[in-house]
């Protein structure tokens, strides 16, 4: 008797968890943030050759690439103190109210200091200003990583240039691939 009271709890116990399963699937999550809408390329530049680029100290090294669709990327030596290397730059964009999103794909190779992304963004009344990636640094031996920073543009406010470039701390090699400029609409609030 006290074997199948066992048995009828046990039954009982499973069919309440398969009930609750069930009965929480397709409900979405209160606390899940809503994602956010999918960024719109603006502008791509791959960095397997030299077309475009700005920096002077920088060449490209065909052993080296993020992806296997790539032939090369772009090498930087820093040589030791802070360099700001200026990689592309956009010209005029006919955006604004949205966030505009840097990312690129960098490593770095036995490097003293730190590397981090650094968008400037240009506006036609001469004011410019800064987004940089600090927070995102790499520094030492890196693979391959890809990392993004934002710029949040106000209604009215189109750039007529951004530069997308990299800031490099100490010495050692850096490698850029695969650099781009996006763009997402402003969340509603």
């Amino acid at each position: 008797m006290r074997m199948h009271r066992l048995s009828v709890l046990v039954a009982l116990m499973c069919a309440v968890a398969v009930m609750f399963a069930l009965g929480s699937c397709g409900k979405k999550s209160k606390s899940r943030a809503p994602e956010p809408p999918k960024a719109e390329e603006l502008k791509s530049f791959r960095l397997n050759t030299m077309n475009g680029v700005l920096a002077a100290n920088a060449s490209i090294d065909e052993a080296q690439s993020a992806d296997s669709t790539s032939k090369g990327a772009l090498r930087i030596e820093a040589p030791g103190t802070g360099m700001t290397v200026k990689l592309v730059q956009t010209g005029p964009l006919n955006v604004d109210n949205c966030i505009l999103i840097y990312r690129a794909t960098f490593r770095c190779k036995e490097l003293s200091g730190r590397a981090y992304l650094l968008m400037t963004i240009h506006f036609p009344d001469g004011l410019e200003t800064m987004a940089r990636g600090s927070e995102q640094a790499i520094l030492g031996s890196v693979p391959w990583v890809t990392e993004d920073i934002t710029f949040t543009l106000e209604k009215g406010k189109k750039p007529d240039n951004v530069t997308l470039g990299l800031v490099t701390e100490g010495t050692g090699s850096v490698w850029v691939n695969d650099v781009k400029l996006l763009k997402r609409p402003k969340p509603a609030f």
